[in-house]
């Protein structure tokens, strides 16, 4: 048997925020269930980099399924995203103004 801590967004789908297994007894929290099914593990091979699992379950069916989220970017991820952009147009500035003669090759290593 496992016990899970869920909380309800709709009569048939409990987004689960704990799954464990039962120990001893069934706890009388409000929203905590004893299933009788085994709790799935999740697939990493089905999630992609920037995305996490969220594991729901429908009380009537008795069943376990994943949806994955979009996990927010970092400040780090941003500013390094930022970054990257601003030096591919610092670099097609270069070439357009090494074209031009504006600036020489030299000039553009340094």
């Amino acid at each position: 048997m496992g016990i899970i801590i869920y909380e309800p967004e709709t009569k048939t789908k409990y987004r689960v925020l704990f799954a464990g297994h039962n120990i001893n007894e069934p706890t009388a929290d409000k929203n905590c269930l004893v299933v009788k099914k085994s709790i799935p593990l999740w697939s990493e091979s089905k999630a992609k980099a920037d995305e996490q699992p969220v594991m729901y379950y429908n009380p009537i069916k008795e069943e376990f399924w994943f949806e994955y989220v979009k996990v927010p970017l970092s400040t780090s991820e941003k500013m390094g995203q930022k970054i990257a952009r601003l030096e591919q147009k610092l670099n097609s500035l270069i070439i357009e103004l090494t074209d031009k003669k504006i600036v020489s090759d030299f000039e553009r290593e340094a």
